[in-house]
């Protein structure tokens, strides 16, 4: 009986592929990819625990979701192009093959979430964390796009006397719903939580390239800095980046410190191996703002640090530009320069 086993086993370890053991592990159904695609950059490879999976249930909840979504949307895109071009209402059945092909074609996206997920995930985590921001950002460029549909509503817009109803903002509505789709049914890929560890590591594994990106370095000292608030300690933001960035410059940060971090990261409680290095960090933080090495600030930090009249002006004056779009346009229609 126990050689059976052996045997099986031994069966089921070719098949599946062995796991590695090391600094990054692999799961087992990577290990094809790996093989494969071996001209790709080197990335840090997910697990299965980093991943949000979702039960048959949800995706089925989901995939409604998105028909409905995309049966709407599909309605006002065939409705944008009567309006451009009535030869579309003539042709019998554009609006059903516009429906079933909108509507099923997201239906199947939101139902096979867990085969995207994991066809994604064999690129490796920078690749994945790219396409979840992608997601994100169609949802936000959605309201950008439903913005000129609602200006035509207004008037803001002049339209042609003869198309009172634009096409393309009869369109641009559909298009708002195809959009916010993958961002309702698809949502977060990998665990907040996962996310700062895996870009340490991914800072990393690029540091020993010789060409870093430190976007990743960042995203890694902000879940720090909120694991630390989670666990009643406040960090000024953006010190602990600041700090490790001038470890960095002073070439006094090892990779097995960050390591550390990362693996902390994974299991808050354990404050013994990483105190020390966070303590250094903070001070590496503070002595470089002594060296003359400030804070790299974003548009709204560099406002804020501005004296009280200067930047209390700024402030001022951007309320007043966008509060006053209103009125702009009202007069504009007043001397004609709008249609009513």
């Amino acid at each position: 009986m126990k050689r059976v086993r052996k045997y099986l086993k031994g069966i089921r370890q070719r098949v599946l592929g062995r796991k590695r053991v090391g600094e990054f592990q692999t799961p087992d159904w990577k290990e094809e990819a790996i093989e494969i695609d071996i001209t790709r950059p080197e990335s840090i490879w997910v697990t299965v625990d980093d991943l949000i999976a979702y039960s048959p249930l949800t995706r089925f909840i989901y995939a409604l979701l998105a028909w409905e979504l995309a049966f709407v949307g599909s309605f006002f895109i065939w409705l944008g192009l009567v309006f451009w071009n009535p030869i579309f209402a003539d042709w019998q059945y554009t609006l059903l093959a516009f429906e079933i092909v909108g509507s099923l074609g997201f239906a199947l996206l939101a139902w096979s979430r867990e085969i995207l997920v994991k066809k994604v995930a064999t690129r490796g985590f920078a690749f994945i964390f790219r396409f979840q921001r992608l997601v994100f950002e169609s949802y936000y460029g959605a309201f950008l796009v439903a913005i000129y549909p609602l200006l035509t509503v207004k008037t803001a817009i002049p339209l042609s006397p003869f198309f009172p109803i634009s096409p393309l903002s009869v369109v641009a509505i559909g298009v708002f719903f195809f959009l916010i789709i993958p961002r309702l049914v698809i949502s977060e890929l990998l665990r907040e939580t996962r996310v700062p560890r895996l870009s340490i590591l991914q800072f990393t594994l690029e540091r020993k390239t010789g060409n870093p990106r430190y976007s990743w370095l960042r995203i890694g000292m902000r879940g720090i800095e909120w694991t630390l608030g989670r666990s009643g300690l406040s960090v000024t933001p953006g010190v602990l980046y600041h700090g490790s960035c001038y470890s960095l410059f002073k070439d006094n940060l090892p990779n097995s410190d960050l390591g550390l971090l990362a693996e902390w990261l994974t299991f808050p409680a354990n404050f013994r191996q990483v105190n020390s290095i966070i303590l250094g960090l903070m001070w590496q933080s503070a002595h470089a703002e002594d060296s003359g090495f400030g804070k790299v600030r974003g548009i709204w930090g560099r406002i804020s640090r501005l004296p009280f009249p200067k930047g209390y002006n700024i402030v001022v004056a951007i309320g007043a530009i966008a509060g006053s779009i209103t009125a702009i346009v009202e007069l504009a229609k007043i001397f004609g320069m709008l249609h009513a």
